[in-house]
């Protein structure tokens, strides 16, 4: 191992790098230590560092840019140290599980640090200084009885999880169905009508000799493609899945 170079203003000692690389974590091309963030250099893994005590701010980035010359913009996952009161150095991971192992292991060895950017921690705090706010202020009566009875409801439901999937269940069918547009439903039914006819005067075709059986099969083949895709878009009401069973079924839970 050649000698690490700090891009901090602040170096550890040459024993103390050298047991503390030894024993580092390793994510992609960066390292944890106790002592020290090791980074990539220009060419190998981890020949640079910033010793822990000078490093703020450890977090991810993801920033675009043009892939393969045509373009199109393609996200890219760095990992930022942040150093120095402002300085940084920025590396690439092509996994996000490894970034995120990377943060977990900073937050254990240095809870001091960041692990969100500036940004990132000031948007925090602001929330934290709304939450205890919100707590702070005292409610009406109306709403605490609100808060009472949502509490009542959600303790009732947890004590019966198949009612609970049930009423979760219907709601979301209710939402799709609420959602389809009947214009939608009348085109695909003309497209699966279409289809079936299609199907139908391909073999009665056949059966007279109007068409080759090649043309016969490769006609019965797109219409039942059509019909399948029709059917499958779950669009068109069925005898028990339909705009009125479910609005009942929703009252009724």
């Amino acid at each position: 191992m050649g000698k690490l170079k700090s891009l901090s203003d602040k170096t550890l000692e040459d024993s103390v790098l050298k047991a503390d690389r030894k024993n580092c974590r390793n994510f992609g091309m960066c390292g944890v230590g106790d002592k020290a963030i090791y980074l990539p250099g220009a060419v190998f893994s981890r020949r640079t560092y910033v010793p822990l005590s000078e490093v703020t701010h450890v977090f991810k980035r993801v920033a675009y840019s043009n892939a393969d010359g045509k373009g199109l913009l393609a996200p890219v996952l760095y990992v930022v140290v942040r150093y120095d009161d402002g300085k940084e150095k920025q590396c690439i991971f092509k996994d996000i599980r490894e970034a995120d192992k990377m943060l977990e292991e900073v937050n254990r060895v240095a809870p001091s640090v960041y692990t969100l950017s500036p940004a990132g921690v000031e948007k925090q705090k602001k929330k934290e200084e709304l939450d205890e706010k919100m707590k702070s202020q005292k409610l009406s009566e109306n709403a605490e009885k609100a808060i009472r009875a949502l509490d009542r409801d959600e303790t009732n439901l947890k004590k019966s999880p198949g009612l609970y999937e049930n009423l979760s269940g219907i709601a979301r069918i209710k939402r799709k169905m609420d959602l389809i547009k009947p214009a939608y439903q009348w085109i695909v039914f003309i497209i699966l009508l279409a289809g079936i006819v299609g199907f139908v005067a391909a073999i009665v075709m056949r059966q007279h000799g109007i068409i080759t059986s090649t043309a016969s099969v490769i006609t019965m083949l797109i219409c039942a493609m059509i019909i399948i895709l029709m059917i499958n878009t779950k669009i068109l009401p069925g005898p028990v899945k339909n705009k009125k069973n479910v609005t009942r079924d929703y009252e009724q839970a």
